[in-house]
Parts: structure tokens; C-alpha cells; sequence
């Protein structure tokens, strides 16, 4: 919500300080707090808040099945149908294991973006939220059966994880509300390993327990001993190396897996009923009474079953001598979907590097040598997202960039990715890259494109038009910029990698509702479909080629390359290797073959050479799935009736039975000057987050003084307004001295997304009041606004952001009228970032900050400076003079520049066991701060604090340095702990260095 004033905490020494502006009362340093508020537009509409979860313009319909309410677009009444049957379908499915259940589950479908993603929470009620677009063929989730059946059980696992509530939990249950559930304290591996064992145990094809693509992922960590150094404490952990998020769902279903086949399916309820009683992260006692091990001593057990059997695999396929593959000398963590050009000049691939950038990387074939050399490199930006918050989802979401091709005739790629259409719906587009010009153009908004591919005659493009739950071949006219539908299969089943055979035919795989996945061609003149090399399991990939036809199956166990015949009646194998094989080129030139690999630091593109890949013999080792044997028996039973839809109803969206209150947080503390503080906090929302609010009220015994605060949001149209009202009180030397602040204030933030992605206008109209006891009451009241400027991302091995920067412009106008001060303020800065010629990691931050208030207005009605940064955030309105005192200067004008060196000192990613503890990174700063101000700056004189006067020509200096601690605790939660050694440069205001703790919730 947007703030009225920035009232921080300071040192609590009972020292006097003599008052500036005729004042001559002492008071205590502590309560300055009050005068040096900052009485401006300080801080910035909340994003997270406006995270509208439906545009505005969509009509949205609800179904009432028995055990669920389905939200959905009305446009989508087929996939509304499909989930609210799924539901059905997973609630019989997982009622009998699972003891607790809520009377009614609340799920939206949300098809406003082309990420495959969803998450699943119990407050303020019981809802799954679902972005129901099918998974692309190169993700983990590619593998799946039933797509929207895994998808809602794994997510209703989630919500049955969470439901029960027993023991002294059941009473705080009747008393919060809602909040009152301790498995939603769980560590991540066991709630999301517990739903991949769940959505594995379905059906006979599906989950991620079955899947090829996991099993490759372990073959490759087992072949290289890397398998058991994951302990139980990273695995909960999202760490910027392989295999990054997919850590939680992977070991924890490895660790589900075995606990369930040495236990039987009820050790799922007992050990979710367990821990429902117990006091959140003491969490070992139900596993060594269940498992006859503590949880960190069962997961090795586990981990240690699955790399032997891992190690037979690897035995058995290498009875056949494997493939030899050859790693290309690249930079990148990651690299995939390899593409050669015609005249076989050009190879481009996909990488992504320490930053989780996605890049383009072109080499290009030396003429002399005919090796191809690594030439040039076309940047994809990761996007930046500053509307939308970093969810709490519940998978790793698909990738930027899906495919690239080469055009025939010209030195031009195609490619896709994902982009805003506006600041809610973010869906997958296509561009083209031209490397006469080094330019990229965006070829299509808001068509939803994905895998593209270019026609011989380089007119046309072949593509997977996207929208929740159902994927259709399309084609694209480069002339006139219209695309047409080819051909529609049922929802559920997805097309993927369209290619051109020649001028009349194209060629893609298609999955259907089962988990079946084959190689279809489509004849554009017959207009008809037909399947090809139907003896091939899994068959996908397809890649046309002068040789012909090459494409994966897994027909032995393993993802492997195959060359199909002219006739395309028979293929032989290419490749044979211990992990998978995915997406290929063929070099024109050479023969030789680039693939993607499966190895133990994650996807990567490998050559293979000609006389390597012809020898495959014919004959490939079989292996089964590493679990297979485990899932033989299904939770879904193939004669299960279909849900009774005479029970279900539609109707319209109402917002106004979801907005009551279901939760109250208490909290009680003691406050510094004595007495308790007794604070009850709530918020609410309906399911798409068109109205919101929060409510917090306290009594301070020791001011016996109620202070609350109301916020409410309304996201009903494109532009949302947010009304806040607020009040606070503290005193002044003594209690008696009651001070009483009083904000009411509406804000609203215009659309201009058409202008720029990367600003965000805020304008509104504030209303404060300030009670002081024997003084009058100063009001004032008037219009605000606020124009930020974002042009930094931070992701990956990041620990700050390295290039790019931001900037902000923000004014209050405090307008004249009877008992009203009259008076207006600005306030205005920016941070850039500088890494160029720094070694890896390391970055440069400068950042300025100033307030300027026109009008001659006392000190206290300006600012205050901070002697730490308390928020991490680098683009926030903030005054720091780092080795002096929070508050020591306040003005009416400020000004402030700071620079940092920052730099990596230990990467730790180290937990103990179950501990709700994990050290991430360590990190440092150096640090310089420059701050002047008209108003006064404080001194120590014999005990106490003395105002001298200054003037923006008197500049206060400080240098320092400072280790920056980043952790996670209570397995989710992200903490900085922030130690810096200070010394100011003015040794009247700061004698000695100074030393601080910060905590903060984030990074820098």
C-alpha cells in the first residue's frame, strides 16, 4: 500500500536533545521519530497488491461441483468442463488415503500466461490456482499423461497436505481461522514430493516418477557420483545449479517413493496426521516412529536405493559401447535446441548463463578450416517482470525460449518467446532475427506462438498456437501478417515441433490424453492428418534433415536419436546414450550431429560425429523406467464412473462471499519504553484479487493508545484504486505528551503499459494530521504523484543486479485552505549499475536520493537520514549516512549519493539436516555515503544531543564495509542479515567507528 510517512526506529539512549526551531523542551533522541518523518510521496504504490489475477475485461463463470467451485474464463466453458470433472476425478481418487478434507476447494483457471505453472494455498480459504497451458516438450513436465488430472491432483495433494488440523491446533484453529495450519510449514521436498509421488501413483502412464526425463536426470548425477552429495537440507532449496528448482520435486519424490513402497500408501495420511499436532520445524519424531529413521537418515536411505539401482542402469546400457559425444567450449550453465543453417555457415543454439539470461549463440563456419567457431552472440534479455510478485508456485515455470530455426534462403532465424501483452497477460510470441542487420523483430502480439518453423519458399511459418489446455498446428504468412489454423486436436493433447517436409507437407509429434506420443504428418493440400512410424514409443523431435528424417523415441528406455527411412516406414538408432538425447541439427556439410544431452549439470548441446553415429548398431540395451516396477498398480481406476455433471452448476462470478475475514494473526510484544504492545492483523481477497484489504489493529499499554490501519484495494477496472486510511500515536519526552498521526488517502495507478514497460505512474490525493498535546493541530491535505522507472532484473548466481538501473520522480502538493499548511515537496533519484571489466559477480552501485522542498518549512516537516539500510531495496527513497545515527540529520531539503563495491565472498548453500535454517551466500559491500541537508545535524555534548544548523554546503562523509548474510529460515522464508563497520568523516558528529546489525527480507 502506499505509505504516508517513513517513521524508523532509532537507538533507544536516554540521553536529552535540545529541540531546533525555538523549541527549548528536551526530549528524548528515541521520540524524534516523529519529527523526522518523511511527510512525502516516500514510498511506492505496492506491486504485489495490484497483482490482478483476470484482466478486468474478462467474463468469468464459476461451476459448483460437490467437493469444488471451478472459476474460469466463460470464453473456455470445454476446459471449465474438463477441470470441474478432473476435480471429481481426483477427489475420489485421493479421499480414501487422505483423512482430512475441506468441505469445498476453490480453483481458477487462469489462461493469462503460456508458463506452465500453478500453486495451491489454504489461506485465507482452500485454493489452487492453475495457468493451464500444456508443457513444452523439452520441460520435466513434458512427460505427462493426463495433463489436467496430474496437474489438479498433484495441486489438491498440496491442499490435503494442509488441511488438517489436530491437537491443540484444532482449538487455534476454531480461534485464528484459517492460518492455523502447521503442514503448510513443511519443508518444500516433502510437500512437493509428496504430490510428484501422488500425481505418479494416477495412472498407468504419467508423473514424474515415471518419467523418462527425470530417470535420465538421475542416470547422469549417478554417473558422475554427484547423486548422494545433495543432502537434506539443499534439497528444499532453489540453488543456481542444476537441477535449480527442480530440487524439491525431485528428491522429494525419490525420498516419497521409498517411503511408500516400504510402507504402503497409508504412511502418506499417517505421517500428514502427524505432523498436523506438532509444533512447526521440530519435525523428526513421526518419521522415526513411522520409518524407523529420521528424516535426513531415511533420505539417505533413499537416495542411496535409487543410485544403485541408477548404477544398474548404467551397467546395463553400457553392455553396448555408448555414443561418443563431444562438449562444444561454451560459457554457458545450459545450452539446448540446436540449429544449423542450409549452407551449414551457421549453427545457432539456445544458452543461459549466470544470470539465467537467454541468449542466442551463432557460430559461424571458418572457410578455411570448416570448423565452425564461435562468432557472434544475439542477446534475448530476460524480461523483466516489475508488476509481478515472485510467486510461491508450485513448479518450475517453462522456458523463455522454446525453439529456433533457421530461414532457407537468408541468414535469418525465427524463434519464440515469452513476452507481456500487458502488465497481466504474458503469452509466448515470435520474432525474427536478422544477421545482416544484428536486428530482431517482433512478428506477432497476443497470437500465443510457440516452436516456430520456416517453409521452403521462406513465406510462411509453421507453428503451436497456444491457449489453456489445447494446443493447434498453425501457419503464419509472413506478408500479411494473418495466421490460420490448421488443424485442432481435443483439448489435452499437445503438437509439438512442427517442421516443413517440403512445400506440402509437415510433420510434428503429437501426445495425446494417455501419455501416447507419435509423429503425425499434415498434408496442407488434402488438408488431412496421418500417423507415421507408429512402432516408435514416444517419438517426437522430428528434424528434416538431407539424410531424411531424424527424430527421438524411447523405444529402449532411453531418448535416443533415429534416422528414418526414405519411405519413412523404418528408422534405425543414431544415438545410443546413458541419459536422453532431445532436439538435433544435422551439419550439411560434415555429417556431423549436434544434439541436446542430458548430462549431470543439466541440458547441454554436444557434437557427434559422422563416423560415430553411423556405427550405432541397430540393437539397443532395454532398460525400464528406475521406478516402473513401484507404480505397476493405479490410484484411477480404468472403470471409474465419470463425475455425476448433473450435480454441477454455473453461475456467475461473485467476489462477495469470498471477502469475510478467515484468519487473524496475533502478535504481542514488548516495546521499548516499557509496557506490552497487543496486535491482531487480517486480510482478504477474493479469488482474482478484484477487491482486497488488509486490517491491522494494537493497544500499547504503555501509551494506552489504540492505533490501526485500513487498506483496500479495488482491481474492478483498468485502473486500480487503493484507499488507505491509518492511524499512530507516540509521545513526546513523557508519555502525557501524547502525539496522535492521522493519514486518509486514495491512490490510483494508470495504465501505461502502451508507453513503456518499464514505468509505473501513481497519482492520488492524501489528507494528514498531526495532534500534539498544548500545540494546535497541523493538517494538511492534497494531490500526489509518483513516475518510477525499472531497467534492472537480478536472477540466477546474482546476488545484486549488474548492469541497468532505475529511476524515480515523486511530489506532494499540500494545498492552502483554513487551518491547512500550505507547502509542496519533491523528491527524486535513481541507481545505475556498472559490472563491465569487473570480474564475475562483482558490480558497482551508485545511488542518489533528494528532497527539495520549495517553501520555507520547518526541519521536521522534511526528512530524516538512516544509519543502515533496513530494506534491501536499492530504488526506494532513502537518505543513508552510513557511521552516523538514524536521525542525527533532518531537513527540509536532502541530499544523499552512495556507491558501492560489491562482491562475492562464499557461496555456503548449507543447511543441518531439518534445521528451518539454511546459509546461502555470504557476500560484501564497500561503501561510501555523502549527505547534506538544510536543517540540523546533531552532536553529542556532554550527554546530550545538540541541534546545530546546517546548510547543503556542509557535506557529511562516511565510509564502511559490510558482510551481507543471506539465508532462508522456516524452509521458505529469505533473510539478510547485514553487519557493517562504519566511520563518518566528521569526528564532532561521530568520534568513533560505528558498528550495526540490519535485518532485511530479500537481497540488496
Amino acid at each position: 500500500m502506499m505509505g504516508y510517512c517513513q517513521t524508523i526506529s532509532i537507538s533507544c539512549f536516554d540521553i536529552d536533545v535540545a529541540l531546533p526551531c525555538g523549541d527549548t523542551e528536551p526530549m528524548k533522541l528515541k521520540n524524534l521519530l516523529f519529527f523526522a518523518a518523511v511527510l512525502v510521496t516516500a514510498s511506492f504504490f505496492s506491486a504485489p497488491s495490484l497483482a490482478l489475477e483476470f484482466p478486468p475485461s474478462w467474463k468469468v463463470k464459476k461451476i459448483t461441483t460437490p467437493h469444488f467451485e471451478v472459476i474460469y474464463n466463460a470464453e473456455q466453458q470445454e476446459l471449465g468442463d474438463l477441470y470441474a470433472r478432473q476435480l471429481e476425478r481426483a477427489y475420489s481418487a485421493l479421499s480414501p488415503i487422505f483423512a482430512a478434507q475441506p468441505e469445498k476447494t476453490l480453483v481458477i483457471i487462469n489462461d493469462k500466461t503460456d508458463a506452465t505453472n500453478g500453486y495451491a494455498t489454504r489461506i485465507p480459504y482452500p485454493h489452487i490456482m492453475t495457468y493451464p497451458v500444456l508443457p513444452g516438450p523439452q520441460e520435466s513436465l513434458s512427460e505427462a499423461g493426463d495433463w489436467s488430472l496430474e496437474l489438479l491432483a498433484h495441486e489438491y495433494t498440496h491442499i490435503l497436505t494442509f488441511e488438517p488440523a489436530t491437537g491443540v491446533f484444532r482449538v487455534l484453529r476454531g480461534v485464528l481461522g484459517s492460518i492455523a495450519s502447521p503442514n503448510i510449514l513443511l519443508p518444500n521436498w516433502w510437500k512437493e514430493g509428496l504430490a510428484v509421488q501422488v500425481e505418479s501413483m494416477l495412472e498407468p502412464k504419467g508423473g514424474r516418477l515415471k518419467s523418462l526425463y527425470q530417470d535420465a536426470a538421475i542416470r547422469a548425477m549417478a554417473d558422475d557420483n554427484s547423486l548422494q552429495s545433495y543432502d537434506v537440507a539443499q534439497i528444499n532449496e532453489f540453488i543456481p545449479s542444476w537441477p535449480e528448482g527442480m530440487r524439491p520435486y525431485m528428491f522429494g519424490s525419490i525420498f516419497w517413493s521409498q517411503a511408500v513402497e516400504e510402507n504402503g500408501k497409508e504412511v502418506m495420511n499417517n505421517l500428514n496426521m502427524r505432523h498436523s499436532s506438532r509444533i512447526p520445524y521440530f519435525i523428526d519424531a513421526p518419521a522415526e516412529d513411522l520409518l524407523k529413521l529420521d528424516y535426513e537418515d531415511f533420505y539417505q536411505k533413499a537416495l542411496s536405493t535409487t543410485n544403485t539401482m541408477a548404477q544398474e542402469q548404467l551397467k546395463s546400457l553400457r553392455a553396448t559401447p555408448t555414443t561418443e559425444i563431444h562438449r562444444l567450449p561454451l560459457k554457458a550453465k545450459y545450452s539446448s535446441s540446436p540449429a544449423i543453417s542450409d549452407d551449414g555457415k551457421y549453427l545457432a543454439l539456445i544458452t543461459v548463463d549466470y544470470k539465467a539470461d537467454r541468449v542466442i549463440d551463432i557460430f559461424i563456419r571458418d572457410p578455411k578450416t570448416k570448423v565452425i567457431s564461435k562468432k557472434l552472440q544475439v542477446e534475448i534479455k530476460k524480461e523483466d517482470e516489475p508488476l509481478t510478485p515472485k510467486d510461491n508456485n508450485d513448479g518450475p515455470p517453462s522456458g523463455s525460449i522454446q525453439k529456433i530455426a533457421w530461414f532457407h534462403k537468408t541468414p535469418k532465424l525465427i524463434y519464440d518467446q515469452l513476452r507481456y501483452l500487458n502488465r497481466i497477460e504474458r503469452y509466448s510470441e515470435l520474432y525474427s532475427y536478422d544477421l545482416d542487420t544484428g536486428k530482431s523483430k517482433r512478428l506477432t502480439t497476443g497470437l500465443r506462438g510457440r516452436e516456430p518453423s520456416v517453409s521452403p519458399d521462406d513465406d510462411k511459418i509453421v507453428f503451436v498456437r497456444l491457449e489453456g489446455g489445447r494446443t493447434r498446428l498453425a501457419v503464419y504468412d509472413l506478408a500479411t501478417g494473418k495466421a490460420e489454423i490448421l488443424f485442432s486436436p481435443p483439448l489435452q493433447e499437445r503438437i509439438s515441433s512442427p517442421a516443413y517436409m517440403n512445400a506440402d507437407t509437415i510433420i510434428f509429434a503429437l501426445r495425446n490424453s494417455q501419455g501416447e506420443e507419435g509423429l503425425w504428418t499434415y498434408s496442407l493440400k488434402d488438408k488431412t492428418t496421418a500417423q507415421v512410424l507408429t512402432s516408435f514409443t514416444q517419438a517426437r523431435f522430428p528434424s528434416v534433415t538431407k539424410n531424411g528424417l531424424m527424430f527421438t523415441a524411447s523405444n529402449n528406455g532411453v531418448h535416443n536419436l533415429y534416422l528414418a527411412n526414405a519411405g519413412m516406414t523404418s528408422a534405425k538408432p543414431v544415438t545410443h546414450v546413458a541419459t536422453m538425447v532431445s532436439s538435433s541439427a544435422l551439419d550439411p556439410q560434415t555429417d556431423n550431429l549436434y544434439a541436446t544431452y542430458m548430462s549431470s549439470m543439466g541440458p547441454m548441446v554436444v557434437m557427434i560425429a559422422a563416423d560415430s553415429w553411423k556405427k550405432t548398431p541397430a540393437a539397443l540395451p532395454q532398460v525400464d523406467g528406475l521406478f516402473a516396477k513401484r507404480y505397476q498398480r493405479t490410484l484411477v481406476p480404468a472403470e471409474m464412473p465419470t463425475a455425476d455433471e448433473t450435480k454441477f452448476e454455473v453461475s456467475d462470478y461473485s467476489p462477495w462471499g469470498y471477502l469475510w475475514p478467515r484468519y487473524w494473526i496475533p502478535y504481542i510484544w514488548t516495546s521499548p519504553e516499557g509496557g506490552i504492545v497487543i496486535q491482531a492483523q487480517t486480510s482478504g481477497f477474493d479469488p482474482l484479487h478484484r477487491h482486497s484489504y488488509d486490517v491491522l489493529v494494537d493497544w500499547n499499554t504503555y501509551l494506552k493508545a489504540f492505533d490501526w490501519s485500513v487498506s483496500y484495494l479495488n482491481n474492478t477496472t483498468n485502473l486500480p484504486v487503493q484507499v488507505t486510511s491509518a492511524q499512530t500515536h507516540s509521545y513526546l519526552v513523557e508519555r502525557e505528551n501524547l502525539v496522535k498521526d492521522t493519514l486518509a488517502q486514495v491512490s490510483a495507478l494508470p495504465d501505461i503499459w502502451s508507453l513503456s514497460e518499464k514505468l509505473t505512474l501513481g497519482l492520488g490525493w492524501r489528507y494528514l494530521e498531526r495532534t500534539v498535546v498544548s500545540s494546535p493541530t497541523t493538517k494538511r491535505t492534497g494531490p500526489f504523484g509518483s513516475l518510477i522507472y525499472k531497467n534492472f532484473t537480478q536472477g540466477g548466481e546474482q546476488f545484486t543486479p549488474q548492469e541497468g538501473g532505475g529511476a524515480y520522480l515523486m511530489a506532494v502538493d499540500y494545498i492552502a485552505g483554513k487551518g491547512l499548511m500550505n507547502h509542496s515537496q519533491f523528491q527524486t533519484g535513481g541507481v545505475y549499475y556498472f559490472s563491465t571489466w569487473l570480474p564475475k559477480l562483482h558490480s558497482i552501485m551508485a545511488r542518489a536520493s533528494v528532497l527539495y522542498t520549495p517553501e520555507k518549512i520547518a526541519a521536521i516537516y522534511g526528512t530524516q537520514s538512516a544509519s543502515m539500510d533496513f530494506d534491501g531495496s536499492d530504488l526506494m527513497s532513502k537518505f543513508l549516512a552510513r557511521g552516523y545515527s538514524t536521525g542525527q540529520f533532518i531537513g527540509r531539503n536532502m541530499y544523499n549519493a552512495s556507491l558501492e563495491y560489491r562482491l562475492p565472498i562464499w557461496d555456503m548453500y548449507k543447511g543441518k539436516g531439518t534445521w528451518a535454517f539454511f546459509a546461502r551466500r555470504l557476500y560484501a559491500a564497500l561503501t561510501m555515503d555523502a549527505l547534506s541537508t538544510d536543517g540540523f545535524a546533531y552532536e553529542i555534548v556532554n550527554g546530550t544531543f545538540a541541534a546545530n544548523a546546517v546548510t547543503a554546503h556542509d557535506i557529511f562523509m562516511s565510509y564502511g564495509f559490510e558482510g551481507h548474510l543471506e539465508t532462508s529460515i522456516g524452509y521458505e522464508f529469505p533473510l539478510n542479515f547485514v553487519f557493517g563497520v562504519y566511520q563518518g568523516s566528521n569526528k564532532k558528529y561521530t568520534p568513533d567507528p560505528t558498528a550495526g546489525l540490519a535485518i532485511q527480507f530479500g537481497g540488496f
